[in-house]
């Protein structure tokens, strides 16, 4: 490594717009119960759980951004939500005359025509879900809520940097997060050094095993049990009489003693 440019040296060279963590007026999601599937995935029954027919909580969250929005004369706000049936909740809270949702259903004509109006700031609210995380440039965004959980500090960094182009009408970018993202990722409040954590293979099962020709004892991993066989103690898999599983099936990873 020969340079780095950080987040941070950008905004003091003016090539970005300085994020600010904004204070929240309302309660936020309860994600503590949000399951990770076999991928790393938030599954979408829990996400669903946590977030979609939360009526009063939901309502009292959009309020909140449109005070904060009406307190900056904020211009371009973005909403990030967290699956169709929840953006258009959000949407219900809304003023329908400069609002809008776009999602991966919309089609292109629409999208493109609530895009341009956005950008033309004839529509002041715009809500979306997972369309315009990335590769979405509005330089009059100045607001960004997040009404929506992410697995990933990158994905949570690209919704934040769709506030921080550079644009005359703003001097910072408010970030509202209603779902414990930045408590995840930015503890320590620095939005531009995240957190990061890989996402763990579930733990290994071993068990020792004798070899048939030394009489050494080996620690391999257990191979995938669905059936619950038994195995012997040369690491065989065998059946409820104790007679080997035909054919011949090792219980476990080993190569060799």
């Amino acid at each position: 490594l020969l340079y780095r440019v950080g987040g941070d040296y950008l905004v003091n060279r003016g090539y970005l717009t300085k994020p600010v963590i904004g204070e929240i007026h309302a309660p936020r999601y309860d994600t503590s119960n949000l399951e990770l599937n076999s991928t790393g995935q938030f599954t979408q029954q829990s996400i669903d759980e946590a977030f979609v027919g939360k009526g009063t909580v939901t309502s009292t969250i959009v309020a909140d951004v449109v005070s904060q929005a009406n307190q900056r004369q904020a211009e371009s706000v973005m909403f990030f939500a967290s699956c169709v049936d929840h953006a258009n909740e959000i949407m219900e809270s809304l003023p329908a005359y400069n609002s809008a949702v776009v999602t991966g259903d919309t089609p292109k004509a629409e999208r493109k025509r609530v895009i341009k109006d956005f950008k033309a700031k004839k529509i002041r609210f715009l809500v979306n879900v997972s369309v315009l995380t990335t590769g979405f440039d509005c330089t009059s965004v100045s607001i960004v809520a997040i009404l929506r959980a992410t697995e990933s500090a990158s994905l949570l960094s690209q919704i934040i940097g769709r506030a921080l182009r550079l644009d005359e009408c703003k001097q910072d970018a408010l970030i509202l997060d209603y779902a414990g993202n930045i408590e995840r990722f930015f503890p320590d409040g620095d939005l531009f050094n995240p957190q990061i954590q890989a996402y763990k293979d579930k733990p290994k099962i071993k068990d020792d095993f004798v070899c048939p020709v030394c009489n050494s004892v080996n620690k391999f991993t257990l191979r995938e049990n669905p059936a619950k066989l038994q195995y012997n103690a040369e690491g065989y898999f065998i059946t409820l009489d104790g007679e080997l599983c035909e054919p011949k099936t090792p219980a476990h990873y080993g190569r060799r003693c």
